[in-house]
């Protein structure tokens, strides 16, 4: 069988020896193009005809306009259209046998160009392919009238609407039994709401929390009746500044000065209006003392428990007590 490629260069003969094709000019079929590989692609004696192998290319070839899989072949047939890169088209001709067209192996997700641009073969004829057109048998032309009035019968066949018309019944009836359950549950809603004031009147606002001021002060006291000699009495000025505390009523930062020592501090205040606080000594961050308080419902004032943290000291801050105003 005699095939060969059709192009811009001519006509390119197909032997029985491996035809390379690409850029670089150690190639059998050279195409000086920027859009082609060095090494672009194969074409390769297959039985009675031949194939082509993409080897890797980096802008691929197509057949008929579909991409192949690199280094996959795939059989050519009778005029067929190969693209190598962007611009380059090639036609393959073959002579004396016919072949019969094949699936193409191709990546099915990649097509560089509309479908539309492929042209299949025209169908061979009967005499092309050695064959005269024989008439039908009277057994054929009854099989064929008999099919052919059956599918007029089919196409003139209408739809039943009996199951349509049963799912509308029920989505009607569905619908029917959602909106009864909705006005069931917002009747006495709507009702009160129109008995008790009219319309425009509406519940009244729960009253908000308010957060704690900027600022305390105050004083810690510290009574002890335990202690040998005897009763003892401490009372030292304590203050809290520059209190930030968010809307989840985190305590971002607050600074505590207790008689003449700073501390910075950490903690939360809670709904019911408890106070927890982690205050670090600002000239001695390993000493620690956690604040335990209250606030008033107008967080104006501020009272609890101080305790100290460093187990050298566990009873530094035994029986003290402190308060302070906003």
């Amino acid at each position: 069988m005699e095939a060969a490629l059709y192009g811009l260069s001519g006509r390119t003969t197909l032997g029985p020896t491996v035809l390379t094709i690409g850029r670089a000019p150690d190639n059998q079929l050279v195409i000086n193009d920027s859009q082609v590989s060095g090494h672009h692609a194969e074409i390769r004696p297959e039985g009675q005809g031949y194939c082509i192998l993409d080897l890797g290319s980096t802008n691929h070839t197509f057949i008929n306009e579909y991409q192949l899989i690199s280094n996959t072949a795939r059989s050519l047939n009778h005029g067929d259209r190969i693209r190598f890169g962007k611009n380059v088209v090639y036609t393959y001709e073959a002579d004396g046998v016919i072949q019969l067209t094949q699936t193409a192996r191709v990546d099915p997700t990649v097509h560089s160009y509309p479908t539309e641009l492929y042209n299949p073969p025209a169908v061979l004829s009967n005499q092309v392919q050695g064959r005269e057109h024989l008439p039908l048998s009277q057994p054929q032309k009854q099989g064929k009238q008999q099919g052919q009035a059956n599918h007029q019968h089919s196409r003139s066949k209408k739809p039943g609407t009996t199951n349509v018309q049963v799912r509308v019944a029920r989505i009607s009836a569905i619908s029917a039994i959602v909106i009864a359950v909705i006005t069931a549950i917002l009747a006495p809603v709507i009702i009160g709401r129109f008995t008790n004031g009219g319309p425009t009147s509406t519940l009244s606002p729960i009253p908000s929390i308010p957060r704690l001021h900027n600022s305390y002060t105050g004083f810690r006291t510290v009574v002890r009746t335990s202690l040998d000699p005897g009763h003892y009495t401490s009372t030292i000025p304590i203050t809290f500044s520059s209190i930030i505390e968010d809307d989840q009523g985190q305590i971002q930062s607050a600074n505590m000065v207790l008689a003449n020592a700073r501390y910075i501090c950490q903690g939360s205040v809670n709904t019911s209006r408890n106070l927890v606080l982690s205050c670090t000594k600002v000239v001695d961050k390993y000493f620690h003392v956690l604040v335990n308080g209250h606030g008033s419902q107008d967080s104006s004032q501020l009272s609890g428990t101080l305790s100290d943290s460093d187990p050298q000291y566990p009873s530094f801050y035994q029986d003290s007590t402190w308060s302070a105003q906003g």
